[in-house]
């Protein structure tokens, strides 16, 4: 009867690390909101295990990402320059803006795969979030459609870089980075 039980939690806690692990894999940085909807889409339905079981899985998806768990992040954006909150926002927006250019890195030397584009994109949604403007929305709107051509291009950026050269798609799609970046980011 205990091997059972143990066994049984075994299983439940491997459940809830394949979950959190397959979450990371294809939402990326929307894993953690992902888990905590499904726990309550599963509170709400009175299903109690259900619901324990996608908690447990958004713990383990901050666990493993140092995700901080009941961080207000829309109260850390709400202050007033100069403020703490302020370096949140700040920090927040580069994290954003490295992961973009990280991906075009890895496209130019074509080593992406789907997942690097659909992840940079993601990135580009939520600077256009920081911006909330219609321009971050039309210069986001620019930035992933340079994106795709970036990544429609891998074997030509790569064939480029060899040969000494920076690739065009790569260019294009860095200086619609850095209007973006102009936008959502403002000089001190």
């Amino acid at each position: 009867m205990l091997r059972r039980w143990l066994q049984a939690r075994h299983d439940r806690r491997e459940h809830v690390s394949r979950d959190a692990r397959d979450l990371l894999t294809f939402l990326g940085d929307g894993a953690y909101g992902e888990a905590r909807t499904r726990a309550r889409e599963h509170r709400a339905k009175g299903d109690s295990k259900g619901d324990r079981h996608w908690g447990k899985v958004a713990v383990e998806i901050a666990r493993s990402t140092g995700y901080v768990i009941g961080e207000k992040v829309a109260d850390c954006y709400a202050q007033t320059p100069g403020t703490e909150t302020n370096q949140f926002y700040r920090r927040a927006v580069i994290a954003e803006l490295v992961e973009i250019s990280e991906a075009i890195r890895d496209m130019s030397r074509g080593v992406s795969d789907a997942t690097t584009l659909h992840n940079a994109e993601a990135a580009v949604h939520r600077l256009v979030g920081f911006g909330k403007s219609p321009s971050a929305v039309a210069v986001g709107r620019e930035l992933r459609a340079a994106l795709s051509d970036l990544a429609s291009a891998r074997t030509e950026s790569a064939r480029s870089l060899a040969q000494g050269e920076y690739p065009p798609a790569a260019d294009s799609a860095g200086k619609v980075l850095a209007r973006l970046r102009d936008i959502v980011l403002p000089a001190r």
